[in-house]
Order: structure tokens, then sequence, then C-alpha cells
């Protein structure tokens, strides 16, 4: 009988076509011996995604693609979806945006056959192609884009963390939390690891585990992006109270900060008002400087509006979300 693959790379996409190429390319170049993993694609949408799949299962450079329907088109039941027909022992999740190195799998491979850990991953390397793109990869590997979030930041050695961008797991460790919550639009990949952690599981973060984030390229969706983070953040740790931090409130203080004092600059037009107002890009601009250097004018002024104004969306959908 011929044995299954190692690991299976299981991925949910929704009108694709745009960003799956690069993808596809990136997996095509995996050192990782063909027989060894398989690829798995849950789909949704009405673009060229499947047709683009259907070919690329012919390429002898990739390994055998399973592809299949996800009717609710959600994230979280294509993943599912996904699961429930993948054949290995490992379980590596990679969506659209994501292009990982050529030894990504046998680097995560290399991790999870140790046995000690549920979840292992890399950290995620923003690479913009506009300019709106690369003034957010700019802005998260700073303070004032990154949230404390041990994900972006990369270099440093191996080391538990709370959660890591897209992850593996093995199998077993994935079905015994119950895998992804189907219930969660966004925040379903942070959730999941803060199962994982209440179970005793560890969560390790790898910097030679390297992949690359295609991050949005238009600041209308970049905003709305995190505006939706911000709204489901408070059902997940409605779910797990004890994961909630005072970081997490602070985008939802920044945002009223915000509104009372532009109120109140408004109302009164005194200066101790536009001093209040202005508190905010000031330090926006602290935490950001660093991120800054070498760059042009234009491009400054692209990461500073997009840090001042990433937070308070966030903030603003925590509230509504609460």
């Amino acid at each position: 009988m011929e044995a299954g693959p190692r690991i299976s790379v299981i991925t949910a996409l929704r009108d694709a076509e745009r960003h799956l190429p690069a993808l596809l390319e990136a997996l095509a170049s995996q050192t990782l011996a063909a027989s060894d993993w398989e690829i798995v694609a849950a789909v949704a949408g009405s673009d060229r995604t499947t047709e683009i799949l259907r070919d690329a299962a012919g390429r002898s450079d990739l390994p055998r693609i399973e592809i299949i329907d996800n009717p609710r088109g959600l994230a979280a039941t294509g993943l599912n979806r996904a699961l429930a027909v993948a054949r290995g022992a490992f379980i590596a999740r990679l969506d659209a945006r994501s292009e990982p190195a050529p030894d990504y799998l046998e680097r995560i491979l290399d991790q999870l056959a140790s046995g000690d850990v549920a979840c292992v991953g890399g950290p995620q390397l923003s690479a913009g192609r506009g300019p709106w793109g690369r003034a957010y990869a700019r802005v998260v590997t700073s303070p004032a884009g990154h949230g404390g979030a041990a994900y972006r930041r990369s270099g440093g050695e191996p080391r538990e963390v709370d959660t890591v961008y897209l992850g593996a797991w093995p199998r077993a460790s994935l079905l015994a939390v119950g895998a992804f919550d189907e219930s969660l639009p966004r925040n379903q990949d942070d959730e999941l690891a803060m199962r994982i952690r209440a179970a005793g599981g560890r969560i390790l973060l790898d910097p030679a585990i390297r992949i690359v984030y295609r991050p949005r390229e238009e600041f209308p969706a970049l905003l709305r992006q995190y505006f939706d983070y911000g709204r489901w953040k408070p059902r997940v740790l409605a779910r797990h109270p004890a994961a909630l931090s005072p970081r997490h409130l602070i985008p939802a203080l920044v945002f009223l900060w915000l509104l009372a004092s532009g109120a109140l600059l408004v109302s009164t037009s005194s200066p101790a008002a536009l001093l209040l107002v202005g508190v905010w890009p000031v330090a926006v601009f602290a935490l950001l400087a660093p991120a800054l250097r070498g760059l042009g004018a234009a491009a400054m002024l692209r990461c500073f509006i997009l840090a001042a104004a990433m937070t308070p969306a966030y903030g603003l959908g925590f509230i509504l979300g609460t």
C-alpha cells in the first residue's frame, strides 16, 4: 500500500486568482519531496481560482492537489473542510497572500517531529508591491504597528509565543482542540491558539521558518481589515477571558481619546483641546521614526498616515463588537 503524505498544506481561497500564481510558484520551489506532501484547497467565489488550481494539478513540480468546494465562503469552514480530507499526519495552513520560503515545509516538519510542540510557525515577513503595501510592511515592524505581536518581529532564537502567522500542527493536536471555529469570520487563528494554550499545548515561533505576507495595497482596504480584526476580538476574548490584557484595550482607548478631544476642539477651539488632539500623532511619530530611515518624504507620509489610522480603526471595531 502506498504511504500517504507526511504533511498536508490546507488553504481556504476566495476569489484568489490575483495572488494564487505567486503562492503556487513558492510551493513549486519547496525542497521537500513531492511524495511527502499534498495540497488541499477549499475554494469559494466566482473568479478563475479553481481553473488555476486545475491547471497546476498537472505540473510535475507540484504534489497532489485536491480541490474541494467551500459553499459558505468563510476561511474557517474552508479550512475545516480541507482538514477533513487531508491525509497528512501534520497540517500546515497557507493562504493566497502567503509565499513560503523553499525550505518552509522541511523546517516545519523538523520542529513538529520533535513531538513537544502543538503549533509552530515563523514570523510574518510583510512585503508590499505597491506604495501602501510597502508602507504597511514598514509600519508593522515598528511599535506603532505590530501591537506587541511577536510573530511580526523577525530575528532571535526559537521561542514560545501566544500565536504565530498561519501555523502548522500535528493533525491529532489540531483535532483534539476542535480545529477552526466556524462562527468567527476573523481572528479564528488567534482563537485557535488560545484553545491550544488552554489545553497545555506549546506554540513555537522559529525565525528560521520564513514566509512572506503580501498585504492589501489600498488604504481603505487596510483600514477595513483592522476594523474587522477589532470587531471580532471581543468575541474571542469573551470565550477566553484569561487571555485579556491591557494591550487589548489600548486601541479602543485611543479611539475614545481622539473622539473626545476632537469633540472638545470643535466645541471650544481651545489650545488645550488642540494639544489633546496632537498627543496621538506625536506618539505615533515617536514610535514609528526608527522604521522610517532611508525613505523619501512621500513614503514617510504614507507610513505615518497608515500608522496613525490603523489603531483607531481597530479600536472603533473593538467598541462596536463589544
